[in-house]
């Protein structure tokens, strides 16, 4: 069983029971949805004890619970307080046990997969149609050392981003290209149980990555750059490229003066923390530092911060498989948002992005939500 690699760690588990909430305030989305023992952190770690001994067999219902978590992190961060436990990877392998014991990944998961499998993508869109949202100039790039990883979510339903991405670029002078025989990083698999999957995509990847002898991938999506920084790794070995997220690469970019944001933004703007790329990838600081550097800008946080977030509620297979539940934990996250007087709750995930922007467009009270390379293309 994968669970078996964590053995030791399942069993210091002292069952404080921290992780699913009080500590100071609730923080595992999944305890907020569903209240139940097994919710947490701690109960699913007395499920993987069961099923290590025997004592309990896979279940459709028992699959149910271990999928309803975003695998955001929170439970590993408070954990860390009290005794480090590698929280996230003991949940992800329970996934992959429970799918290799035929009762997941949950159908829509599977949906998803089987069209990965063909078309490299989780939106039921064409492989050929991923650089639909490309100018005819972009198409044409030389290619360079710099990688621009555009990913899914942002080519086949938030093109507004990938064009700033671009234009991003475009303006700090920074020659970069895009792959169009990229695949799906492999995230939506990794997280749902579907490791062979997953491992069949990043080896595409970084055979394409070595061939077109990239030296630097740059990408706006968490998901992807947690895929490709802390997954490809573990999974392949050192890779001899450096991989950061857009918020990281423009803070050096504006560090050096490379970049020049011209116009304003006279807003208050609050920032919502990805957990793929602030609890899970520890990058929190360049985002505000870019966000800072917009004139006109007046940056305002949230009660819940940092590695204290709450999740925007879309990721670990949430949005697809439990859209109700992924849009509940993103309504919490919207009225904090509120409680700040901010215009605009901005991040720089598009996941994140889909998912609050529905919530808001729900409650109606007139928040914005913005993805960060759509803000600084207004001021470039």
């Amino acid at each position: 069983m994968e669970i078996s690699k964590y053995k030791d760690q399942i069993w210091q588990c002292g069952r404080c029971g921290y992780c699913g909430g009080g500590f100071p305030e609730d923080r595992c989305p999944s305890k907020f949805l569903g209240k139940f023992e097994s919710s947490a952190a701690r109960g699913k770690l007395l499920i993987a004890r069961a099923l290590m001994r025997g004592d309990m067999q896979p279940t459709e219902e028992l699959a149910n619970r271990l999928y309803e978590c975003t695998l955001c992190g929170s439970c590993e961060i408070i954990c860390d307080t009290i005794i480090h436990l590698d929280l996230v990877e003991i949940l992800e392998a329970l996934r992959v046990d429970i799918a290799e014991a035929g009762f997941g990944p949950m159908p829509r998961h599977q949906k998803i997969l089987d069209w990965i499998e063909v078309e490299h993508n989780p939106y039921m869109e064409k492989h050929a149609d991923r650089l639909n949202w490309m100018t005819e100039r972009g198409r044409h790039a030389e290619h360079s050392d710099v990688l621009y990883f555009a990913g899914c979510t942002a080519p086949y339903r938030q093109p507004e981003i990938a064009e700033s991405s671009m234009q991003i670029m475009e303006a700090a002078g920074v020659k970069a290209f895009v792959a169009p025989e990229e695949w799906c990083c492999g995230s939506i698999a990794f997280r749902v149980g579907a490791n062979k999957m997953g491992e069949k995509l990043a080896r595409h990847n970084v055979d394409l990555f070595k061939s077109l002898r990239v030296k630097t991938i740059v990408t706006h999506c968490p998901g992807c750059y947690r895929t490709m920084k802390i997954d490809y790794p573990r999974i392949l070995g050192d890779m001899p490229i450096e991989v950061f997220h857009f918020s990281e690469y423009l803070d050096e970019l504006l560090n050096k003066g490379t970049l020049k944001l011209k116009g304003r933004i006279d807003a208050k703007v609050t920032y919502h923390d990805p957990c793929h790329l602030g609890k899970h990838a520890g990058v929190y600081d360049a985002p505000r530092r870019v966000l800072e550097a917009i004139p006109g800008l007046k940056l305002v946080e949230m009660e819940r911060t940092r590695q204290d977030s709450w999740c925007c509620g879309a990721g670990g297979g949430m949005k697809s498989a439990f859209p109700d539940s992924a849009v509940k934990v993103a309504n919490e996250r919207i009225v904090e948002a509120e409680k700040t007087g901010a215009e605009y709750l901005v991040s720089t995930c598009p996941f994140c992005k889909q998912n609050l922007k529905e919530a808001s467009e729900l409650r109606g009270e007139g928040l914005e939500v913005f993805d960060m390379m759509e803000l600084l293309s207004k001021v470039l």
